[in-house]
């Protein structure tokens, strides 16, 4: 008989013990599958140790639980490899997530399944024992217009392949892997692509073509991260600081900070490529000695703001302001293409009353409700999905007269442009939309793209979702009805975000970007109108450095949801002053800090009350799992969040 240790591929409390014993009758090898019973149901898990019993009975005399016999074997050659688990417990140490959860957020989709046996991919671990030396691979940061970025990668791809080393390029999203197949493609090489849409047996035949060393490119969304590489030269991480590589499910690990764990443990160099680097990246450049390479830009800068105040004060209540009106007409009129890149889907961001200004509120989420247009005016909520009918009459004033207010959403920018047409101000041309309303799937998209690229003039009103094809597209001119709509948020990263998403937008190439705003006078605006990126990076990383924000700390946001409003408030009381005594008890003041000004209220999302803890973490402070040790199973971690908010 056989004491065997095993890592249940289930969720059990990260405050609880993740690895189990039980008892087999046969001595299992590492990374084999045995079926357990835990909590009266059968699971999967995956076998770390294996011992005779008689080597462990002092341990069993001492143990307070009682320890259970394993179901069955369910294969006996290894399944899982030893470097898989490190993986898992990194995932698990850092994000604070189950140990089993991890491990299965790894495993490819087709794990377990009689028919897709992985011994045969499961490679000796020795290739990986770079893990027990000193770290000797080289980073960089590569900065380059998208349309250039592959040339300027170019040099590093061909030096791995011809090391005969695999090269990961992990990219945020399908549109941007499949820009890099097609390109690499054309340029002679044979690259895979790994995402967790392939079906089974395709997805098996790359597994085991990366394991045996025959692909030597893999292109892939997060899911590649996990490929079982044999030889790892290069991991190159396209568009870093896109929010696509932070997951949203537990573990709620980020792609590109696990990347870089990836190749410290293939000992792989790294290139980190963006059109412009986040602060964090800027900030490991300056302190950490990090090389980064800047692709000279010779093209002019096309941006010109645009205040709106003026406008509003000569009657022009248009969302255009009469420069970026005569523009469009002009560059349509010439047989161009224009982007009217929108803030928001939907028709308008309120519905309110003119009388007393109350917004309508979405009965189930303490947020106002979205107006989209249909054969009339409907009330969207984008936190749960509720549909309703606009309200006749005002709640609070009972006033019959209620209006779409707020920032234009991308249907309401189509209704003015079409009015331009039907008033002969604008000749006939296409107007197309492209956002989460209009198209639902990739085929969608594309057939809006293929419109796009004809050789005759288009109007494209776009969303977000228009900047991953920003590799392969062109446009004359790029109109932002609002850039005060993109940042209107409450989080410290919000300016960071609008300067990199109007450089994604340069990238189309346009003869001119014209953005319109209403406070002309603000930091970031005139940030924006003098070009100096790094000028502002400077004076905000001395505020985050007062604000002890990444990158001088890490974040952890604890969220809880309960339906029962005095609950949450309760639990969340409680946790502040837990861990309040927990900072103050260890001396760790200077170390963490709790952002608990939250601690008044909960706010309301799809019938549940919501409550926020946000901890702030010195970088250098190593035992945040002690720490979150007295949160609550029933609370949510998510640690490097995309937002405080």
């Amino acid at each position: 008989m056989y004491l065997i240790e095993v890592i249940p591929l289930i969720r059990i409390p990260a405050n609880g013990p993740q690895i189990l014993s039980y008892y087999f009758n046969q001595n299992l090898k590492v990374g084999s599958v045995i079926e357990i019973t835990i909590n009266h149901r059968q699971a999967q898990a995956i076998v770390i140790s294996s011992l005779p019993l008689t080597d462990r009975k002092m341990i069993l005399k001492k143990s307070s639980y009682q320890i259970k016999k394993a179901n069955k074997l369910l294969f006996e050659n290894p399944q899982v490899t030893r470097y898989q688990l490190k993986i898992a417990s990194w995932i698990s140490k850092n994000y604070y997530s189950p140990l089993g959860i991890s491990l299965a957020t790894i495993l490819p989709s087709f794990f377990g399944k009689k028919k897709y046996d992985l011994s045969d991919t499961v490679i000796d671990t020795t290739v990986h024992s770079s893990t027990d030396t000193e770290r000797t691979n080289s980073y960089k940061s590569v900065i380059a217009p998208a349309k250039e970025i592959l040339q300027s990668l170019l040099p590093d791809i061909n030096e791995h392949i011809k090391n005969t080393g695999q090269i990961l390029i992990l990219v945020p999203d399908s549109t941007i892997s499949t820009y890099y197949y097609n390109e690499l493609g054309n340029l002679g090489f044979d690259p895979i692509q790994i995402s967790s849409q392939i079906k089974n047996k395709e997805f098996f035949e790359k597994w085991k073509n990366i394991s045996s060393g025959n692909a030597q490119i893999i292109i892939g969304t997060r899911t590649a991260i996990f490929s079982p590489f044999n030889n790892l030269g290069l991991v190159i991480i396209e568009d870093s600081s896109n929010e696509m590589y932070k997951s949203d499910m537990t573990p709620k690990y980020r792609a590109t900070d696990l990347a870089l764990e990836v190749a410290r443990l293939n000992n792989a160099d790294v290139v980190i490529a963006d059109q412009i680097p986040d602060i964090e990246s800027y900030f490991k450049s300056i302190n950490l000695g990090i090389r980064m390479v800047r692709k000279e830009i010779k093209n002019s800068n096309p941006i010109k703001l645009v205040d709106m105040v003026p406008e509003r004060l000569q009657d022009n209540l248009s969302m255009f302001s009469s420069e970026l009106k005569s523009e469009i007409i002009q560059t349509v009129n010439n047989g161009g293409k224009v982007l009217i890149f929108a803030p928001r889907r939907g028709y308008a961001s309120l519905y309110i009353c003119s009388n007393c200004g109350q917004a309508t509120n979405c009965p189930n989420c303490d947020i106002v409700m979205r107006v989209h247009k249909h054969s009339q005016y409907m009330l969207n909520c984008h936190h749960c999905g509720l549909i309703k009918e606009v309200p006749k009459f005002c709640p609070n004033c009972q006033s019959g007269n209620m209006r779409p207010a707020g920032y234009p959403g991308s249907q309401k920018i189509y209704d003015e442009l079409l009015r331009y047409i039907e008033f002969g101000q604008l000749k006939k041309t296409p107007i197309l939309i492209l956002d989460s309303d209009v198209v639902k799937n990739d085929t969608e998209t594309e057939e809006i793209i293929k419109e796009v690229v004809k050789p005759w003039p288009i109007i494209l009103i776009a969303t977000a979702m228009i900047l991953s094809h920003r590799y392969n597209l062109n446009f004359d001119l790029i109109g932002v009805t609002s850039i005060d709509a993109l940042s209107n948020f409450s989080d410290f990263k919000t300016e960071e975000k609008l300067l990199i998403t109007l450089n994604k937008l340069l990238d189309f190439n346009p003869r001119k970007c014209l953005l319109q705003t209403s406070k002309i006078e603000s930091r970031i605006n005139a940030v924006i109108d003098k070009q100096d990126v790094l000028e502002f990076y400077n004076e905000e990383l001395q505020d985050r450095k007062l604000l002890f924000y990444p990158p001088f700390s890490r974040i952890v946001k604890l969220i809880y949801k309960t339906n029962d409003r005095a609950k949450s408030l309760s639990a969340l009381r409680l946790l502040s002053e837990k861990l309040k005594m927990a900072i103050a008890q260890n001396k760790l003041e200077k170390q963490i800090v709790l952002k608990d000004n939250f601690a008044e209220y909960g706010y309301r999302e799809n019938n549940y009350f919501v409550s926020v803890l946000i901890l702030k973490c010195a970088q250098d402070y190593t035992d945040i799992r002690g720490l979150l040790r007295y949160v609550p199973n029933d609370w949510s971690i998510d640690i490097d969040p995309n937002s405080i908010t």
